[in-house]
């Protein structure tokens, strides 16, 4: 239990260039995959809470953007592997690949979680309407998942005194689903 305290409370100049480090690692999985199936980029934007990659939208079938999205988790758990062979499970950067990786799968809006499970809805609902149910019932599914992240994160916050990788997760999947919330997807 101690390591897990130590990860979930490392220190800001301890976590940002893991992080840094973490990001990069996991859009350059999500560039790889799109390259092995022959997708043209058409623009990789760096912002604060990761890279934004866009393509042709409509031109990559929905099941090659759902690997093109886990390919982002691949990548940062294949760097966790690495730098647990060669520096142990202790190092920060193994943590952060971890703990990155699993947060990205999360069925939530702006993750790649999120994506992959539109496009398995969106393939096993029939119909015309089928992209629009499959956003309603994601919808859904964020919100359950945001609740109970949040509980998780009060609880957390009032059995320790706080921890800052928590509390950017939360801050930014709050304003990720608000912003998709607002476009009503």
């Amino acid at each position: 239990m101690g390591f897990c305290r130590e990860v979930l409370f490392m220190s800001l100049p301890a976590y940002l260039p893991a992080l840094a480090a973490a990001v990069v690692v996991h859009e350059a999985g999500h560039i790889s995959a799109a390259l092995v199936f022959g997708v043209e980029l058409r623009r990789i934007r760096i912002l604060p809470a990761g890279f934004l990659i866009d393509y042709e939208a409509g031109s990559v079938p929905y099941s090659k953007s759902a690997i093109i999205l886990l390919a982002g988790a691949a990548a940062n758990l294949l760097a966790a592997a690495v730098t647990a062979l060669f520096c142990g499970t202790k190092a920060y950067f193994f943590a952060v690949n971890i703990g990155l990786a699993f947060f990205n799968l999360l069925p939530m809006y702006g993750l790649d979680g999120g994506g992959v499970l539109f496009y398995i809805l969106a393939l096993s609902i029939s119909g015309a309407d089928a992209d629009a149910r499959a956003a309603r019932i994601t919808r859904v599914i964020c919100g359950v998942v945001l609740f109970l992240f949040w509980l998780a994160a009060v609880y957390i916050n009032v059995k320790s005194g706080g921890s800052l990788p928590m509390l950017f997760a939360a801050v930014y999947l709050i304003t990720r689903y608000a912003a998709e919330d607002m476009k009503g997807v």
